[in-house]
Order: structure tokens, then sequence, then C-alpha cells
């Protein structure tokens, strides 16, 4: 188990402040005040303060008291997180392959959803553009 570290209170504060502009930039202006409105704009930038305060926070909570290799410290992350993303895969790809054989049935249509899972597989979707969104 990790040593107790102190709280990060001023962070916390900081999440609900990036939660916030998410959620007003998600639902647009017309449901909050006009005195939002600015908030309404740069809302998207919410998201790029949670990677950075995740990551952050991730490594003040779970940094062990002595250096960990790399090769494990990734071991540990895929084994944490990728499960979860094969799941969400698993149940968003009914979807993504009806849609994808609307827009392009036969051969070419399956060799684009082949393409799209290998990529998503890989976690290296987001290097290719415009290959479909899952």
């Amino acid at each position: 188990m990790h040593p107790q570290r102190k709280s990060l209170d001023a962070l916390t504060g900081l999440r609900f402040v990036a939660a916030f502009g998410v959620i007003v930039y998600h639902y647009g202006a017309s449901a909050f005040p006009k005195a939002l409105g600015q908030l309404v704009a740069v809302g998207f930038v919410g998201v790029d303060l949670f990677y950075l305060l995740s990551g952050f926070v991730l490594t003040y909570v779970y940094r062990p008291p002595t250096p960990i290799a790399t090769r494990e410290f990734l071991a540990a992350r895929i084994a944490r997180v990728y499960p979860l993303f094969a799941l969400g895969l698993l149940l968003a790809a009914p979807a993504f392959v009806s849609s994808a054989l609307e827009l392009r049935s036969g051969v070419g249509g399956l060799a684009r959803i082949g393409a799209v899972l290998a990529l998503r597989l890989g976690l290296v979707h987001a290097w290719v553009m415009n290959v479909g969104t899952w």
C-alpha cells in the first residue's frame, strides 16, 4: 500500500472548474445564462486540464517510495486500463460495424472495419486521421 500523502485541495477546486467548463461546453450556451458565455467558448480546454491533472495526481498518489522501472510501470498501467478499454470497444462494436457497413458495403467496408479495429486494439488510433470513430 502506498503511504498516505497530503491532500491536494487546490486541485480539487480546479477539477471542479474544469468539469463545469466541460459540462457547459457540451450542453451549449442555450442551456446556461449569458454570463457564462466565455466559459462556453473555452469549455473544451477542461478536457486538456483533466488530462494534465490526472497525470499529476497519478504521479503524486502512486509514486512509490523507491524508483520503479519503466517496464514495470507500463505493465501495471496497461493491466489496469486496457481491459476496460477492450470492454468498451467490444460494447461499441455492433454500432460501429453497422454504421460502417451502411457507408461502405462489401470488401471495402470490411477492410475499413479491420483497419480501424487493429488501430484501436494497438492504441494508435489517434495517429491516423479520419479512419472512423468507434
